[in-house]
């Protein structure tokens, strides 16, 4: 016969046994329900990265910043300053287009100047925010290397959007950290990349 049988029919006391019983169930129940709960976050976490970085990814490649690529690829912009209109723009460097005529081919609307604003729009804030997103952690630095590593380095490294940059910094001397995020992406680029 079993020691629970033999035992006294003490209803407080199988009453505790039987609650002590389902409460370490509910216990249980709730850590894995924590835990899966947990797992499924985690998921959605990755999703909602992966979808924030593929709309990055389609609203920065468009159009004119494609364009832009291709002439800082090729050097074929130029800064210059009107300093009698205090008027920083970019003009292609018409040498280069001479020599090579199919460059001219290859642009699709025939542009030969562009505002600093758009340099701005189209390529120096994205690349910023980029170091934003990758500051408040909602990029990663891996994500970062794999879609935008070539054209944070390729922008900064262009000699005539450092002299932009440069210009910048040096007309504010009380804030002179414009696309202080961009430098650290590229800074950090080009560590990742060895």
């Amino acid at each position: 016969m079993c020691a629970i049988c033999l035992c006294s029919w003490d209803w407080g006391v199988w009453w505790n046994f039987i609650t002590a019983l389902a409460t370490s169930g509910i216990c249980g129940l709730t850590i894995y329900i924590a835990y899966f709960a947990r797992k499924q976050l985690e998921e959605l976490e990755k999703t909602a990265k992966s979808d924030f970085y593929l709309r990055l990814k389609n609203d920065f490649f468009i159009k004119g910043t494609r364009d832009l690529f291709f002439l800082i690829d090729n050097k074929l912009l130029i800064y210059n300053r009107n300093a009698e209109n205090d008027l920083d723009y970019f003009s292609l460097d018409e040498t280069k287009l001479k020599e090579f005529s199919i460059l001219k081919e290859l642009l699709s609307d025939n542009k030969i100047l562009y505002s600093d604003t758009e340099i701005q729009d189209l390529l120096l804030n994205p690349l910023e925010d980029i170091g934003l997103f990758y500051t408040n952690k909602s990029l990663s630095e891996k994500f970062i290397y794999e879609g935008f590593c070539y054209y944070i380095i390729t922008v900064y490294e262009n000699e005539q959007i450092k002299k932009y940059i440069d210009l910048l910094n040096k007309r504010d001397p009380t804030d002179n950290d414009y696309y202080s995020k961009l430098k650290d992406m590229y800074d950090r680029m080009k560590n990742y990349s060895k």
